[in-house]
């Protein structure tokens, strides 16, 4: 896994899901202003997550990114414990989904969005990094017991994100 240079703003996205609890009915047309004055202005990190209208806002994101080069986007998504498919793949599947809406062959930060079965899904992680379609992965919305809980099947924690997020850039030697 390679370091991922961290902005100091992320600009999120789960109002842009249109699921009827957040948001509205955002369209690619509809934000592209939006994405283009943010990126225009140095403001390149993303967050969304597959849950956030069940793939609404990355599919968003996948059509705003189509004509911006890769490297000039850091695109940030979660794995939602609560909507996992229930197989030992279950992960990888929402990665991989996540992948192909998003048209990327790797994510910048991979979250466990939150704290629901931390011990199963964290070591998940590690083969995916392993992979090279993860650059940077860590937990959200996790307290600092549930930090430790994720944190023990991984080498090392090498930086905090949030007080709230907590980064694991270089947890695979």
């Amino acid at each position: 896994m390679s370091e991922v240079k961290m902005p100091r703003i992320a600009l999120g996205a789960w109002a842009w899901g249109n699921d009827g609890t957040f948001g509205d009915h955002y369209t690619a047309d509809s934000l592209r202003e939006v994405y283009e004055t943010a990126m225009a202005n140095g403001l390149n990190l993303w967050d969304t997550a597959t849950v956030y209208g069940m793939g609404t806002s990355e599919r968003i994101f996948g059509e705003l990114i189509r004509n911006t080069k890769r490297e000039d986007v850091i695109l940030s998504t979660k794995f939602t414990p609560q909507i996992e498919d229930g197989t030992p793949q279950a992960m990888e599947h929402m990665l991989n989904g996540s992948l192909n809406t998003m048209h990327t062959d790797y994510m910048d930060i991979y979250w466990i969005h939150n704290p629901m079965n931390v011990e199963r899904f964290t070591p998940m992680l590690i083969p995916l990094a392993k992979s090279g379609k993860l650059r940077s992965i860590g937990v959200s919305n996790h307290n600092l017991i549930e930090i430790k809980r994720a944190a023990n099947g991984l080498v090392s924690i090498t930086r905090f994100c949030r007080t709230w997020k907590l980064c694991f850039p270089n947890c695979v030697k």
